[in-house]
């Protein structure tokens, strides 16, 4: 359901990639961020993730403004994942997910595929849920291009 935040949260959370060993158990190396107009190409330098048979997979994320992302994982899983938030009221927004797997894939891989989804976005948003947005955020070295994100972002404010 509805969770307190602001639509900015979710999108500067996939260009602080140092959040995501600790939060969310996986290691990146870097990110390559590509911004397009209104869009732009999030793509990870990371350790391979793996499936429920072990096998490995990469992922690869695309968004478009500030509230529509779609992941394509490819390997271990081929799989496409489509997210979009929304504000539902002034300070609380909502997420839709839906997941697309190849037909042949186990129902135990897109279980977990799914289950590790969910678990992810509730760490978040116990996260995001106690956060206030500062102009000008403490940054730690290496926490990614959040000034450079933001700079991006503010096409979409009038």
């Amino acid at each position: 359901g509805p969770f307190a935040s602001h639509p900015q949260e979710l999108n500067e959370n996939g260009v602080d990639f140092q959040h995501f060993e600790v939060i969310h158990g996986f290691t990146i190396r870097g990110i390559s961020w590509e911004p397009d107009g209104p869009r732009y190409r999030l793509a990870y330098d990371m350790e391979p993730l793996t499936a429920g048979n072990g096998a490995e997979y990469t992922l690869d994320s695309l968004t478009e403004g500030p509230g529509f992302t779609r992941s394509i994982m490819a390997g271990g899983i081929d799989a496409v994942s489509v997210h979009s938030w929304f504000p539902t009221d002034p300070g609380h927004l909502a997420i839709k997910s839906l997941y697309f797997f190849r037909d042949d894939t186990s129902d135990e891989t897109v279980d977990r595929a799914y289950e590790n989804s969910r678990s992810g976005w509730l760490n978040d948003i116990q996260i995001w849920s106690n956060k206030r947005y500062m102009d000008r955020p403490l940054l730690a070295t290496g926490d990614g291009p959040v000034m450079r994100f933001r700079s991006w972002l503010d096409q979409f404010y009038v």
